[in-house]
């Protein structure tokens, strides 16, 4: 009796091919591995993409509110202060300004200028009106706004 025993043999096309135990097998898990790896680090830069800018667009909103708190600030201080004489307004200069911190990070300033009709005005004439500017800062989030008021003085 023949005690050895015979691999097995495949005949495809003419040739014979003998069968590699498992390694088939091994190298389609190994590839599967490597594409389930690539697919959950590219779902893992999305989430954290995600969660960056829900928190820009949180920031971002704090920093609007704290530019519109210095806004209401100056125009409480313009109508609530001693008020200044037209004689006395300088062009140019800033009046009625305001600083905060809201909470944290959140902080704002702001200035109010006087508007004039000519292009270079002088002392003492009578301004048109008044425009307030506000810088609200939020951690990275930096807003701006601006109220123009046309007022007779």
């Amino acid at each position: 009796m023949n005690t050895k025993i015979a691999k097995k043999r495949h005949r495809i096309g003419g040739q014979v091919l003998r069968q590699r135990s498992g390694q088939v097998i091994l190298v389609s898990v190994i590839i599967l591995s490597g594409a389930l790896m690539s697919a959950s680090v590219v779902a893992g830069l999305l989430t954290a993409y995600q969660i960056r800018q829900a928190n820009d667009t949180v920031e971002s909103m704090k920093a609007f509110f704290a530019a519109d708190a210095g806004i209401e600030q100056a125009l409480y201080n313009y109508f609530n202060q001693p008020p200044i004489l037209p004689s006395e307004i300088v062009p140019s200069r800033e009046y009625y300004g305001a600083n905060g911190i809201i909470a944290g990070s959140t902080s704002y300033s702001s200035s109010l200028t006087f508007r004039f009709d000519s292009q270079n005005p002088t002392q003492g004439q009578l301004p048109v009106g008044f425009t307030v500017r506000s810088y609200g800062d939020s951690g990275k989030a930096q807003r701006e706004l601006e109220t123009r008021v046309t007022t007779k003085f």
